[in-house]
């Protein structure tokens, strides 16, 4: 099991990196201050929401293999396993479109206490459900909390860092989820083994999660929210606090600015479903919807998760045990923790969109080798009807599996540094105040109902298709996004969260890699 102390030694890693970064082609930005330890514990509680959303994700696909095993009573088919794994991901969208209320009426911090304690709950249900029925129930409070805080986490971040630390802390939340898919891993590997192990590799959860409630009752509230709901000196000292320096009257004023801009004008703000039609109504959140809402859905289109899907099974298929297997299968997950390394480090130095369209290249190289790898096995295999749909179980027996490995690899080394960190941070910072909430509500709404979409349609476009057709397909759309990205995406590296809706006011498009993008002409503290 991973040790406590790992996420803690990873996110420093992750500040030291982020400490001196490259900024412009030519210009070097070398902070002059690090954050305070506040800060740093903020962040720190915020990701852990990341990690319980990647943890629920890395220990159902062991889960699954020891339910079936441990509870034959229950006579699990294949339908009452998708009701199991569907019913989170569905809830979770539930749950992000709910978190945009409670967002707005009682703030970010509330939101995610509030994910934390209902996961608390789920994983008690879960680890001691005597029916399939009840573990349902569990998994569905589950989703519900997950999408409080996979919502929540990263709009918490953005809204209380500095705007040149707000890119990296926002892809450490990224990073924590694929640090907790492989802790999810390799949780399922230790207790497959152990009988009822399944009751504990759900149960455990509630750890980080009690944890993250407990930490979360010493942060601070947003100050942005803060503000907007009157308290003013309270927002300015939480701004002193978590900056290290009293001088935050640069960033109170573009804060005070956007306030009055919003309370001045009626077709800013407003309650409930007022202020979806103020969003509608208003040219530059329009815009940034309909970028917001396509960032989610390429991310999913993309077949992140029918590829994780295969790297699983191929494993299954070629013969290991199932604890093998599960063992087996955290390499994938050890990947995508490296790679989004890349992520954290990139995303100031090279920029949000110079790291997006990189990382949608190497998909596309990925899914491709991929879907060629399909063809090649499927040739090569003499135990299969070529007018026959391919066995996966052939696919192991021929020397040109190795071929998928690579694909497979290729494909997460582009996914994890851009793809999928980068729609959470883009989100988080082209949204006024007056509307980032109920726009990330919907925007994380988008992300599961797109993974739900994708994930129950992978097998049928399969079978339609054949794999490489599935692979192909999710090449093409990727290609689709990239060059939609190129045309309409901005850069907002550096940019306060009150300027980027300038962006969207004044430009429609942005051809590019630096379009938007104003390099600082000088060294600048946090203020």
């Amino acid at each position: 099991m991973l040790c406590s102390h790992a996420p803690i030694s990873i996110l420093s890693s992750c500040y030291n990196c982020a400490e001196s970064l490259q900024f412009g082609p030519t210009q070097r930005v070398t902070r002059k201050m690090s954050l305070p330890f506040k800060t740093k514990l903020l962040v720190f509680t915020a990701v852990l929401g990341g990690f319980l959303f990647g943890y629920d994700t890395g220990v159902m696909s062991g889960c699954l293999v020891a339910l079936e095993d441990a509870e034959p009573t229950w006579e699990l088919s294949d339908s009452r396993k998708e009701i199991i794994v569907s019913s989170a991901i569905w809830a979770c969208a539930v749950g992000a479109l709910m978190a945009g209320f409670l967002n707005k009426i009682l703030g970010r911090k509330i939101s995610m206490m509030s994910g934390a304690a209902i996961l608390t709950v789920a994983s008690f249900i879960m680890a001691v459900a005597p029916n399939w029925q009840t573990l349902v129930v569990g998994r569905a409070l589950d989703g519900i909390a997950i999408g409080f805080v996979s919502m929540t986490g990263p709009l918490y971040i953005a809204e209380q860092l500095p705007n040149d630390w707000r890119g990296p802390m926002t892809v450490c939340n990224q990073l924590l989820i694929t640090i907790g898919i492989l802790a999810g891993s390799i949780v399922a590997g230790i207790f497959e083994p152990v009988n009822k192990g399944w009751r504990w590799m759900l149960g455990l959860s509630c750890v980080p999660s009690t944890i993250m409630f407990v930490l979360f009752i010493f942060m601070p509230k947003s100050a942005r929210w803060l503000y907007f709901q009157g308290h003013v000196e309270q927002a300015k000292a939480i701004l002193i606090e978590l900056r290290g320096t009293e001088d935050v009257s640069t960033e109170m004023k573009e804060i005070a600015e956007d306030f009055k801009q919003t309370t001045e004008n009626e077709e800013l703000g407003g309650k409930g479903f007022q202020v979806l039609l103020n969003m509608m109504k208003n040219t530059a959140v329009r815009r940034a919807m309909v970028l917001g809402l396509l960032l989610q859905l390429f991310q999913q289109f993309s077949g992140i998760n029918s590829v994780m899907y295969y790297s699983a099974t191929i494993l299954v298929m070629s013969g290991a045990s199932s604890n093998k297997a599960i063992w087996l299968s955290t390499a994938v997950s050890t990947a995508n923790v490296t790679f989004t390394f890349i992520g954290v480090y990139g995303v100031e130095r090279f920029g949000r969109k110079k790291l997006l369209m990189g990382s949608m290249i190497v998909m596309m190289l990925g899914l491709t080798l991929l879907g060629i790898a399909f063809i090649v096995i499927n040739n090569s295999s003499k135990a299969m009807d070529v007018e026959e749909v391919m066995d996966i179980e052939d696919v192991c027996k021929t020397k040109e599996s190795w071929l998928a490995i690579v694909g497979l690899v290729l494909y997460i080394m582009g996914f994890a540094p851009g793809m999928g960190p980068l729609p959470w941070t883009i989100n988080s910072e082209i949204f006024p105040n007056w509307a980032r909430d109920t726009a990330l509500s919907l925007t994380t709404f988008m992300n599961w109902v797109c993974n739900s979409i994708i994930s129950q349609t992978f097998l049928q476009l399969s079978n339609a298709a054949t794999p490489s057709g599935a692979f192909f397909t999710y090449c093409a759309i990727t290609f689709v996004g990239m060059c939609y990205f190129f045309v309409f995406l901005p850069e907002t590296r550096g940019m306060s969260l009150e300027n980027t809706e300038e962006l969207f006011e004044s430009k429609v498009m942005f051809v590019g890699l630096n379009a938007g993008y104003e390099p600082k002409k000088t060294n600048t503290n946090h203020d």
